[in-house]
Parts: structure tokens; C-alpha cells; sequence
């Protein structure tokens, strides 16, 4: 039979014979008229034997020897499954695939491999969705645009970080960029390599929509929680408050959940009404864990601090006299390098218990005493007989302007 006819005998693109024959795996014979191939059904027993060694991710030169006759197919096949015992989904259904062949082949070694695979229940349907996760590799647009976007902030912050002549932060946010960029560059690479045709553009608007909805969201929570707290525990104008989470949680389930829409795999195995009760589990645990960032408040003033909890929502009290130990300063290099978090002021407070909170991001809405605020609180935590523990080594690396960074020296030096 001519090339054409195997073609559509096995599956494969000419291309794709014409490869596997150089690379030795195939030697059909020639006409002797016109030295067209001419394949025999041992050669097409062969070509899907090998089509599904591939789509196993068996490599060729394994494969090669298997036609040389330096292994044989069980133990290539026991190999394949062993090697895909991961957690993706590819890996999943390459181990189920290569499983199952190898108890076939077992049973009995001469038998075609093609022919075997038919037997597995369910094969069509689990070779279609094994060509489509391949198939949608580095092919969907989406997939470079998100990276492209993620890329953008640390190439910002290394702008930022060289006009504000930080050259320990500029380099480090340039490695992360580099990296990033050499990502994007691979992922934008396939995709403009995959054919026209193949390209995978669908959902693309939907996606950027979702990634800024998403942003926003997240701002908004943030926002509305901090008014919510105003509302419930700031009582009077010199209060001093310090909020002790941030709902990153929301971004990681925003993200999630947009993989999940644009996983076709997972809209053929999800049912609607799983996905009905794992969004109803979502929910009521996004109301325990907004409550959960609502009351995480902690308010200072002159008689003391009180530490809000969705366990105490009524607050503990804590006098300043059950303050062992205060540690405060500006955040050190690592490994000698001011990386990101180099020069940040931090007011750590060691109480009777144990219990640690460190102050140095607390706020105070008095508008005319910005930063002011923590030398009135550094007099009521030294008030109750506490160590204090001070440096203003590292203020140098101090991102604040000039006048605020005197104002945090002389609270760490205040004795």
C-alpha cells in the first residue's frame, strides 16, 4: 500500500512515517517500477505500535530498540507506566494507558499492540482526551498573556528600584525578570510556531477581563475589610491599630477557579452538580475566613492593647505591664544584599505568654501625625518596664523619605 492509504490506516501524518523511517524505526520496501514505498500490514502493525509508544511519551530511541530487538515491548511498556506516576493529568492517563497494555502484552507477547489497545474499555474515549491535552499545549493564547502580565511587575520593580538607585533590590527583581522573560519568550515561541490553523485564540478577551475583575476584587475586599474594621474597633483618634492579615486567599482561589474554566478537561469529567457542592463548600469557607480577616485586629492605646479574634470578638485585654521584651529597628540584608524587605521598620512585642505581633506596619488615623503615632506608642509599651532592644543599623536602606525615617530612629533609640 502506498503512503497514503497507511496514513489512514494508522493515524499518523506523512510526516510523521517519513520520520519514524529515518530514524530507523520502519523500512518498508520500494516498487521496483517507480521506487514508491510500499508498506505491508506488518508495517502498519508497526506504525501503531509506535504511534502509541509515542503518545505514551516513550522516547524514540527506546522505541529503537525495541525494533532492533534489544528489548522487548511488556518491559518498555512496565517502564512507561512507572515513569508517568505524577499528578498531572497527562501523567495520569499515560500510567492508566501503559498499565493496561502491559497486562495485555503479558498475556501473550506476540499479539498486536494495535489490536490490544482496542480492547481496553474506554480507549477511544481516553485517547481523545490524552490528543487533546497535548494538543492544547503552549497553543492557547491565554497562556503567554497571562505570563506576559505576571512578567510585568518585577520588570517594573526593577525600573523602580534603579531610579531609586537600590542595586541590591534592582538585581534581585532582575533575575526574577529574566526569568519570567525567558519563560514568556518559550511560551510565546510555541504559540506563534503552532500553525494558524491549530492556534487556539478562543477566550482570550475573557481572560484579560477576568485577570483585571480579578485585581479589583481583590483591591475592593481589602478596602471594604479595613472599613468594616474602622467601624467595629477604632474608638478614638490617637488609637493605634494593626491589622494582622491580608485575604491573599481570594487571589489564589480567583486564579484557581480561572484554570478550572479554561481546563476543557475538567468541564468533561466535572459533573454541574459536583461543581455545585464544591462552589457551596467555597463559599461558606470564604464567610469563615472573611470573618476570620474582619476580626484579626489588634487596637493599642493608653491603658493598653486589646487583640480581637473570631474566637473573642469581644477582645483580650492586655495591660502594658505583661510586655517582657521589645525588639525594634530596620530589617537586614541577606547574604549581604539588600533584597526586598531590606529597611523596613519592625516593632516586635514579646508579651508574658509567649505571644509575639510585630507593629512596625501599624496605622493611626490621626492625619496630622503620620508615623508620629508609634513614639506615643513606643512611651506606652516602655510604660509597663519592658527591655527594649534597638538599632537604627539599616535605616540607610529605608524606602521612606528622610523626615519619617528620623522620626522611626528616634523611637528606636527612645530609652
Amino acid at each position: 500500500m502506498r503512503i497514503k492509504e497507511a496514513e489512514q490506516r494508522t493515524g499518523l501524518t506523512a510526516k510523521a512515517i517519513r520520520l519514524y523511517e529515518s530514524k530507523g524505526l520502519l523500512k518498508p520496501a520500494r516498487e521496483t517500477e517507480n521506487d514508491y514505498r510500499d508498506y505491508t500490514e506488518e508495517d502498519v502493525a508497526r506504525l501503531k505500535t509506535i504511534a502509541i509508544l509515542r503518545k505514551l511519551d516513550v522516547p524514540v530511541k527506546t522505541i529503537k530498540e525495541w525494533t532492533d530487538g534489544e528489548t522487548d515491548l511488556r518491559a518498555i511498556l512496565q517502564a512507561a507506566a512507572e515513569e508517568n506516576r505524577e499528578a498531572s493529568e497527562e501523567s495520569k492517563l499515560r500510567h492508566k494507558l501503559a498499565s493496561q497494555l502491559a497486562e495485555l502484552v503479558e498475556e501473550d507477547p506476540a499479539r498486536d499492540l494495535g489490536e490490544a489497545a482496542q480492547e481496553i474499555q474506554e480507549w477511544d474515549e481516553l485517547m481523545e482526551e490524552l490528543e487533546e491535552l497535548l494538543d492544547d499545549e503552549g497553543k492557547h493564547v491565554a497562556s503567554p498573556i497571562w505570563l506576559t502580565l505576571i512578567a510585568l511587575g518585577p520588570i517594573l520593580w526593577t525600573v523602580i528600584y534603579i531610579q531609586d538607585d537600590m542595586p541590591g533590590k534592582a538585581l534581585l527583581s532582575f533575575a526574577i525578570s529574566m526569568y519570567f522573560v525567558i519563560r514568556l519568550t518559550l511560551r510565546w515561541r510555541t504559540y506563534l510556531a503552532t500553525p494558524k490553523s491549530q492556534r487556539k485564540n478562543d477566550g482570550c478577551l475573557t481572560t484579560v477581563l477576568l485577570g483585571v475583575i480579578s485585581s479589583v476584587a481583590i483591591f475592593a475586599i481589602f478596602i471594604w475589610i479595613q472599613n468594616v474594621q474602622m467601624d467595629l474597633f477604632y474608638k478614638n483618634q490617637t488609637d493605634v491599630m494593626l491589622y494582622r492579615t491580608f485575604p491573599w486567599l481570594f487571589l489564589v482561589e480567583i486564579v484557581g477557579a480561572l484554570f478550572l474554566l479554561l481546563s476543557k478537561p475538567w468541564q468533561r469529567k466535572w459533573k454541574w452538580k459536583r461543581a455545585a457542592v464544591i462552589a457551596a463548600v467555597l463559599v461558606a469557607l470564604n464567610l469563615v475566613y472573611l470573618q476570620v480577616n474582619v476580626m484579626a485586629v489588634s487596637v493599642a492605646n493608653e491603658e493598653g492593647i486589646t487583640r480581637y479574634s473570631m474566637l473573642c470578638p469581644e477582645g483580650t485585654h492586655t495591660p502594658y505591664t505583661e510586655i517582657e521584651r521589645i525588639e525594634t529597628g530596620f530589617k537586614g540584608t541577606t547574604l549581604g544584599l539588600p533584597i526586598r524587605g531590606t529597611g523596613d521598620f519592625y516593632y516586635e512585642i514579646t508579651y508574658a505568654d509567649g505571644r509575639t505581633e510585630d507593629w512596625g506596619e501599624a496605622i493611626c488615623h490621626e492625619e496630622e501625625v503620620t508615623w508620629s503615632f508609634l513614639v506615643w506608642f513606643d512611651e506606652w509599651c516602655r510604660s509597663g518596664g519592658a527591655e527594649k532592644i534597638g538599632s537604627d543599623e539599616f535605616s540607610e536602606y529605608c524606602e521612606m523619605e528622610q523626615f519619617y525615617v528620623d522620626i522611626l530612629i528616634d523611637v528606636v533609640n527612645a530609652r
